[in-house]
């Protein structure tokens, strides 16, 4: 059988795979990935924000639950305190047994926990009441001492993000509880 030259050269291009991308091919994909991106990145700022939030409300519930069961079991006063002597809850805290009922760790008072920074700003007050706390309080019956309750803000460390906070009720019973309200965290916790 006879194969005139052309035949053979447009047989042989038609079994070349394509080995790939053009150029223009290649643009239009960064193009949509880009785009893609762009929209992705605020939703995933947001997610992280508000995993932040959930992580510091479950760490603080934890703490304050174990720091009621401490003084129930203890059958001793516990509290919580700032690492720094102020208001700054974010910086870290402490939970010990407090012998002699003041608000600073002694040499013979036994220290149970000791959280470092967290990713958020925290800031605890009465219920009702604007000036923030040093220190929480459970008595040997497991109940906050002052029969008050409390409010845990815990809001974004970055305000700029418009994402809400939580707040954690603390009961005079030491109930530690979600609050269903929405926490505006524009100005702060």
């Amino acid at each position: 059988m006879d194969v005139h030259p052309r035949h053979f050269l447009s047989m042989k291009r038609q079994g070349k795979k394509n080995q790939g991308f053009t150029l223009i091919e290649l643009l239009v994909a960064i193009a949509i990935l880009s785009i893609i991106i762009a929209m992705a990145a605020p939703a995933f700022t947001d997610f992280v924000a508000r995993s932040e939030i959930r992580t510091c409300s479950i760490t603080l519930q934890t703490d304050l639950r174990f720091a009621q069961d401490q003084a129930r079991t203890l059958n001793k006063n516990v509290k919580l305190v700032t690492l720094t002597g102020g208001v700054d809850w974010e910086n870290g805290y402490s939970i010990w047994v407090d012998e002699n009922n003041d608000v600073a760790v002694g040499n013979n008072e036994q220290l149970l926990r000791q959280r470092d920074s967290m990713d958020c700003e925290i800031v605890l007050r009465q219920s009702g009441g604007d000036s923030p706390l040093i220190f929480l309080s459970f008595e040997n019956s497991g109940m906050v001492t002052g029969l008050d309750s409390y409010d845990v803000n815990v809001c974004p460390e970055n305000q700029s993000m418009p994402v809400e906070g939580r707040t954690l009720g603390i009961l005079p019973s030491g109930l530690v509880q979600v609050t269903e309200e929405k926490l505006d965290c524009s100005g702060g916790a």
